[in-house]
């Protein structure tokens, strides 16, 4: 298999190894030969470890080591005479394609948003409002837990598989994952360069990437603000489910729980737990079915996740 083989193929499993490719060889054309030490900010230590044991990288003969064809890795990476990089080109031509990026909330999130922050204030002190959505999700839930036969456990689960499905998707399509992964490779570059010029005493240089790192937080601010959107709609689609399992499993509050028997649960260390059973003395509000729904929602979320592709730094 042939070195640009080797490096096609293992930036089509990561595509970050380019970047860590491309910093290999600015120290390389430098120091000569290059140690984990002098790029373990651009590259993983299982990064490095894959390079080398894919035979990108062989020992110097000294204390570093060395790209098997420095040639060749540029010809692939595609750096010019300049220095020019793909990913320098890639970020500008992305760049002009986005100038007019909008990240602003229409009218829609905006009421989402206000009916979220309606449901957190009085949904959980609220115990009408706790039954309208109990009554109304028991619609669905009756059918599993009576008609099927489905432990209440198990019904959790499936609501965590639901709630991981749905968060996924809507930050699948409500975000613009190429753009965040462009603004992450700016920043990255950008505090890479402003290290080098703090590192050989160029002012000049380092105040025109000062300059640039002050620009790229305004895009830190379209960022945050993209990936807030997702994340409200997501609340308003969880809080029923909350109030559902607040409604039918706790006695916070003074509640009394909606089923006839309390289901139980084997925890870890714990043993045998009523749902509504606190799992430690502090905090006390972690109650079983709640620590059950996060590690399942926790695990099956970040499978999802993973398989969808939500992931700027996939």
């Amino acid at each position: 298999m042939t070195i640009r083989t080797k490096i096609e193929n293992l930036m089509e499993e990561d595509p970050e190894v380019a970047e860590v490719l491309e910093s290999i060889v600015e120290t390389e054309r430098s120091k000569g030969e290059v140690q984990w030490a002098d790029v373990r900010e651009d590259a993983s230590s299982g990064q490095w470890g894959r390079l080398i044991e894919k035979g990108v990288l062989e020992e110097s003969g000294g204390d570093g080591f060395v790209l098997v064809d420095i040639d060749e890795v540029e010809d692939v990476l595609g750096i010019s005479g300049e220095g020019e990089s793909t990913v320098d080109q890639v970020i500008a031509e992305f760049e002009d394609e986005q100038e007019d990026l909008d990240t602003s909330w229409s009218i829609y999130d905006k009421t989402v948003a206000i009916f979220g922050v309606f449901l957190i204030v009085f949904g959980y002190r609220d115990e009408d409002i706790q039954a309208m959505f109990g009554d109304a999700i028991n619609l669905a839930v009756d059918p599993l837990h009576q008609g099927a036969g489905l432990e209440y456990y198990l019904i959790v689960l499936l609501l965590a598989v639901l709630t991981g499905l749905y968060s996924s998707y809507l930050q699948l399509y409500l975000m613009d994952w190429d753009w965040i992964k462009i603004q992450q490779k700016k920043v990255k570059k950008i505090q890479s360069e402003l290290k080098e010029a703090q590192m050989s005493g160029d002012e000049g240089r380092k105040e025109e990437l000062q300059d640039e790192q002050m620009e790229a937080m305004g895009e830190q601010m379209k960022m945050f603000k993209m990936q807030f959107r997702p994340s409200v709609w997501i609340l308003v689609l969880t809080l029923p489910l909350f109030l559902w399992m607040f409604w039918t499993f706790s006695t916070r509050f003074g509640g009394s729980p909606h089923i006839d028997q309390m289901p139980v649960l084997v925890m870890p260390f714990a043993g045998e737990m009523e749902f509504s059973e606190s799992v430690f003395s502090w905090p006390r509000f972690l109650e079983a079915w709640l620590l059950w729904y996060i590690i399942c929602s926790f695990g099956f979320g970040q499978i999802l996740r993973k398989a969808l592709g939500v992931n700027p730094t996939s």
